[in-house]
């Protein structure tokens, strides 16, 4: 969790709203920089497609939480 959580401070500082970093640039338009930060986060956690699963488990809870005030 405290990964999450950091990840989303990161994504804070960068873009003004408070997303995992893994989020943000799974979003981002397929380019060399992505594919090489998505590479590097899938040997970091040991895990295949992993800035995609952060991506996904992020939409799934903005879409339960709804619309922001």
């Amino acid at each position: 969790m405290f990964h999450w959580y950091a990840s989303s401070c990161i994504g804070l500082v960068l873009t003004g709203r408070f997303r995992p970093l893994c989020a943000i640039v799974h979003a981002l338009p397929d380019c060399q920089a992505r594919t090489m930060f998505a590479r590097d986060m899938d040997r970091r956690f040991r895990e295949e497609r992993h800035c995609e699963r952060i991506h996904d488990i992020w939409l799934i809870a903005s879409l339960l939480r709804g619309p922001s005030s």
